[in-house]
């Protein structure tokens, strides 16, 4: 098999234009494989990957996960984690479903660098029926968020509050 060299000559003008609709397209191609319409139901994280936060904390159980605060108020309990893949949203509800039994619990969307909460509800009191209830937040900007923390909120200092939670759902989100 013989190798032949073909050389073609293409003004700068045209090959400028060539170059600049390949990377349009390659652009419209990257970005149509990336940006996801945004989720029609809300998306479900396990409530097994809730894990304890604090070691006088108690994180038991599958679905329902029990948690346990330390009795310190505003003491961090547990948290779970958020994929990030929500970080390209402006902004999502997050939903947990829960029943309080005891004390008082505060659920908040904690920055990736731990510092600062973008949304938080406090206090959940104790659950009035033997139901687990809905708590949403409206959280933004995602990009932001790391977990969702579940805390004490009890008044009293020195009393821990116990809180099951069956759900945790992202979204929808915009």
């Amino acid at each position: 098999m013989r190798e032949v060299l073909l050389e073609v000559r293409i003004p700068r003008a045209l090959l400028a234009a060539l170059v600049a609709s390949v990377a349009l397209l390659a652009a419209g191609m990257a970005g149509a494989a990336q940006a996801d319409d945004p989720p029609s139901a809300p998306e479900a994280l396990s409530p097994r990957l809730i894990k304890q936060k604090n070691d006088k904390a108690k994180v038991k159980g599958a679905t329902p996960v029990v948690i346990t605060t330390a009795p310190e108020r505003f003491a961090y309990a547990a948290s779970i984690g958020i994929p990030e893949k929500f970080g390209r949203f402006a902004s999502c509800d997050v939903t947990a479903v829960l029943r309080v039994t005891s004390g008082s619990i505060a659920v908040g969307a904690l920055t990736r660098d731990q510092k600062t909460f973008v949304a938080q509800i406090a206090p959940v009191k104790p659950t009035p029926t033997r139901k687990a209830a809905p708590v949403t937040m409206k959280v933004s900007p995602m990009k932001d968020v790391g977990e969702i923390v579940f805390s004490n909120a009890e008044e009293k200092d020195g009393v821990a509050s116990t809180v099951e939670v069956s759900k945790v759902t992202v979204g929808p989100c915009q």
